[in-house]
Parts: C-alpha cells; sequence; structure tokens
C-alpha cells in the first residue's frame, strides 16, 4: 500500500515538472495582441486631449487679453477729465436743435420744461428757422396766416414773418381764440397784408407802434379783444385805410388826429375809454360816413365835425359831454341817424330835415324803431373781391355776435333819445 502511494506521488511529480518544462500554447498569443491596440488608442486619445488642451489655453489667453483691453477701457472711461453725455441737457445746443427740430411746431414747445437747456434752445430764432414748417401756420388759403401765429412765442413769429412776407395779403383770427396772446411785432414784415380781422381773438397789451409799415392795409378789425392803452402814431400812416373798429377794448388816451387817412369810410371806437375832443381829424373828412365813439370818456364835440359833410350815422351817447348841444350839430347835410343820449348835454333840439328821429322826416326813418346794425365799410363787397381768399368762418361768427351787441346797446340810446 504504501508502494502504491509513493509511486503515486512521484507520477505527480513528474506531470507537474514536465508541464513546467512544456513551451506556451497559443493562448497568450491571443490575449497579448488586444492590448497592444487599446495601448496605441490610448496614446492617441492622449495625444488629442492634449492638441486641444493647447488650444483652449490659446483660447484662455486671448480672452484674458480681452479682458485686459476691456478693463483698459473701463478705467479711460472712469477718467474725471474727460466728458461724456450720459443726460440729455448735457449734449450740445447744436445736437438738441437738430434733434427737436423734426417735432411740429404744434408740438415741440411742451418739451420746453425737460431742463433749462432745451427750453432756451427751442426758444432761439436759430432753431425757429429749423423748425418752421410753413404749411402749419396758413389758415384758409397760402394767402392768409392767423392763429396759431398769434400764440407762438416771438422768435417763431419773426421766422414765419420773414418766410412769408410778400405772400400773405390777410390775417385772421382762426383757431386758438380763446388763448391769451399779443399782438405781435414782427406783423410789420408782412408788408402785403390788405385786411386783419382779429374780432374776439382775446388780444391782450397795448398795440404795437409798427402798423406805419403796413402801406396795403385797407381793413383793420381788432374789436371785442382787451387791448390797453394809446391808439399808436403810426396810424396815422396808414393812408390807404378805409374801415377801422377798435370797439370794445380798454384803449385810453386822447384819439390822435389822422391826417394821412384819406379814405377811411368808417371808424368805429366805443366802448373804450377814449378822452379829449370827438374824433374828426382826418386826411379827407368828407370821405367818413360812419363815426361810432359811444360809452367812452369824450367831453368835447369840436366845431370841426363840420367838416364830416358826408356823415350819416353820429352815435355819441354815454360819453360825460356836458355842454350845451352844439348847434352846428344840424350843419351836417348827410345826417341820418344821431345818437347823443346820456351826455348830459342840455339844451333844444333843433328841427332840421337831416336829423334822424324828427316828426317832419319821412315815416321811413321816423318809424324805424332799431338802428342801423354796425358800421360795415360801403365798399366791403369791393374789399372781398380784391381779396384773393374769403374770410374763415370765425370771422363772420365775431362779427354777427359784435354786431347783436352795439345793436341791442344802441337800441337803449335810441329809446333814451326818444325819451327826452
Amino acid at each position: 500500500m504504501k508502494r502504491k502511494r509513493t509511486e503515486k506521488r512521484k507520477g505527480k511529480a513528474a506531470t507537474s515538472d514536465t508541464a513546467s518544462q512544456a513551451p506556451p500554447v497559443s493562448t497568450a498569443e491571443t490575449i497579448t495582441a488586444p492590448s497592444e491596440t487599446n495601448a496605441l488608442i490610448i496614446l492617441h486619445t492622449l495625444g488629442n486631449m492634449q492638441a486641444a488642451m493647447a488650444t483652449i489655453q490659446t483660447d484662455v489667453a486671448a480672452i484674458k487679453g480681452n479682458q485686459q483691453r476691456l478693463s483698459n477701457q473701463v478705467h479711460e472711461l472712469q477718467n474725471r477729465q474727460k466728458k461724456f453725455f450720459t443726460r440729455l441737457k448735457d449734449l450740445p445746443l447744436e445736437v438738441i436743435a437738430q434733434i427737436f427740430s423734426w417735432i411740429p411746431v404744434q408740438s415741440v414747445l411742451k418739451y420746453r420744461r425737460l431742463s433749462t437747456a432745451i427750453n432756451q434752445v427751442l426758444l432761439t430764432n436759430q432753431f425757429a428757422v429749423l423748425n418752421v414748417r410753413m404749411s402749419d401756420f396758413h389758415e384758409v388759403s397760402t394767402h392768409s396766416i392767423g392763429g396759431l401765429w398769434l400764440v407762438l412765442p416771438p422768435s417763431y413769429q419773426t421766422a414765419v414773418a420773414k418766410a412769408v412776407a410778400g405772400e400773405i395779403n390777410s390775417i385772421v383770427g382762426g383757431k386758438f381764440n380763446h388763448t391769451k396772446k399779443e399782438l405781435p411785432e414782427s406783423i410789420a414784415r408782412l408788408t402785403a397784408v390788405e385786411r386783419i380781422n382779429l374780432g374776439g381773438c382775446t388780444l391782450t397789451g397795448s398795440i404795437p407802434d409798427v402798423f406805419g409799415a403796413l402801406k396795403n392795409l385797407t381793413y383793420l378789425l381788432l374789436r371785442g379783444n382787451k387791448l390797453t392803452g394809446p391808439l399808436p402814431s403810426s396810424f396815422s400812416l396808414l393812408s390807404g385805410l378805409r374801415f377801422l373798429d377798435l370797439s370794445h377794448n380798454q384803449l385810453s388816451g386822447e384819439f390822435p388826429a389822422l391826417p394821412n387817412l384819406n379814405d377811411l369810410d368808417s371808424l368805429s371806437v366805443e366802448n373804450n375809454r377814449f378822452t379829449g375832443p370827438i374824433p374828426t381829424m382826418f386826411g379827407k373828412p368828407n370821405k367818413l360816413t360812419k363815426l361810432n365813439g359811444w360809452h367812452n370818456c369824450f367831453n368835447v364835440i369840436p366845431a370841426t365835425i363840420t367838416q364830416l359833410t358826408n356823415l350819416e350815422h353820429l352815435r355819441i351817447s354815454k360819453n360825460p359831454i356836458s355842454s350845451e348841444i352844439p348847434a352846428h350839430l344840424w350843419n351836417l347835410p348827410s345826417l341820418r341817424v344821431l345818437d347823443i343820449s346820456s351826455c348830459n348835454m342840455f339844451g333844444s333840439l333843433a328841427v332840421d330835415n337831416n336829423v334822424y328821429g324828427d316828426d317832419s322826416n319821412d315815416s321811413d326813418d321816423s318809424d324805424d324803431s332799431e338802428p342801423e346794425p354796425l358800421p360795415q365799410p360801403e365798399s366791403e363787397s369791393e374789399l372781398e373781391s380784391e381779396s384773393s381768399e374769403s374770410e374763415p368762418q370765425s370771422e363772420s361768427d365775431s362779427e354777427s355776435e359784435t354786431e347783436s351787441q352795439s345793436e341791442s346797446e344802441s337800441e337803449d340810446s335810441d329809446s333814451d333819445s326818444d325819451s327826452e
């Protein structure tokens, strides 16, 4: 038994020695080949990664360079010695003018409150020239102006007047009648103007002494405003004026002589504060047919009234004329309407065929209970035909309204005279 166990052990040992001395088999070769391929792939991948890292490092360096440049620029912007326009009011005035000149004139003045600098720019003559578009200012036609022009600052008014000096023949109220405004001095530049109708336009202040330049003016209506002060002396240079209505204002002082008014046909100055004698001094007094001066402070009826040989309507009621009724009133051969009520005058009324209200006159005149409306020039149709364009609707409305007011007051005056 022992011999068999020993032989088995020796057999196993011999087998193990034989196995260790045997050459390698093909299985090891099959394991070694894939390992080399993987190593090559890994090496290739590592190379690509190194190239990518190099590219990234280059990009990072470029980003750092850009950051450095931006940092330098920011540092330069923080230089307090340089000025940068971060606010609108800090812009140069020339730039502000160019920006705002594109805004329509009806709206641009609303931006005056943005800053003091902008307000100053918008009121300059240079900006007005840039901003003005003539189509915004024409009323009714290209030959009339008013409305918007009257309510703009003086710099705009001057710019517009310069641009249309020889084209405009009519000035009308139009829009903005309820906006307080003054008569612009630049009206003197509109030398081609023939008609001015600014009745009921809420005009305030005094009448500028510039009307002498309007040599072509034939029709001037400024009634129903709040004009104050004396009548300017330049009115005496309006040699072609035929119709003048200054009624229902607050004008004061003595009514001046107008020796160059050779064609004046109708004069209305009622409801003002004029003092001194009744106006009778005109270039050709025999041209005057209608004179309304009631409700003023006139205190004398001068003897020169006899020069008004064609005067048909004379209304001077409600004036402090405390004197005897002058006899020369009856020497007016064309007189048909006379109103001297509420004047504190005394004396007897002479009977004359030319005096309105006398029983010896024809029934048409004596039975007429209402006085004629406010004077309009008898050649009004001629004036309108000479003008290239008709007046706007607002003109007729204002005239009819003020005429009705005058008629009612004249009715009262006539009733007073009848009672006397």
